[in-house]
């Protein structure tokens, strides 16, 4: 089996590219480390940056992600400052933002990978459409990527990520969202060198 670094702290992120990668027969292994990210409000640019201060690291095949929050009503917002609104304004803040607003908005993941010999990074991204809900709701386990999962539906349902039990996370993960994920586009790519 192929051995990944995945330079994360993030539980829930490590969780998900564990699962998705290993039937490429990719052992993805967690490295914790912290990465300094760029102010930008390009996703792209923040992974590539933090991939290649990783590598500078570790010297070794590795990748790393960038994700953002953006609320339909608030264009690029979050975005990739979404750590930052959630240590400010936290849960409750977003819930008054879109008291009055559309409650439509998406997550962007980006993934970067690089290994020796190559100069820029490998760039993998996806989106995913979401509901946020009246109130939080639910409770967070490992698989949860950020404390967002308390408020946001997935189309097509009516409870929060954080309220659906590992089955239904996992069936609705591999249902709607894997198939296009970040991970699984990098893992065909890397099946196909």
């Amino acid at each position: 089996m192929k051995k990944l670094i995945f330079v994360t702290k993030n539980k829930g992120k490590f969780w998900s590219a564990k699962n998705q990668l290993e039937e490429y027969g990719i052992e993805v292994l967690q490295k914790e480390s912290d990465l300094p990210e760029p102010r930008s409000y390009d996703l792209r640019e923040i992974a590539k940056q933090k991939a290649l201060y990783a590598f500078s690291l570790f010297k070794k095949s590795l990748m790393v992600t960038d994700a953002g929050f953006y609320m339909n009503d608030y264009e690029n917002f979050p975005g990739p400052f979404t750590n930052f609104i959630l240590q400010t304004i936290g849960i409750e803040g977003i819930l008054k933002l879109v008291k009055e607003s559309n409650r439509k908005a998406k997550f962007t993941n980006v993934l970067a990978y690089i290994k020796p010999g190559l100069k820029e990074p490998v760039i993998f991204e996806n989106s995913v459409n979401v509901i946020i809900a009246d109130k939080p709701r639910g409770n967070l386990d490992n698989t949860a990527w950020s404390e967002l999962f308390l408020i946001v539906i997935p189309p097509g349902h009516e409870i929060t990520l954080a309220q659906m039990n590992r089955k239904d996370y996992i069936n609705y993960w591999k249902g709607k969202v894997e198939k296009d994920s970040c991970f699984k586009q990098f893992g065909n790519w890397l099946k196909n060198r």
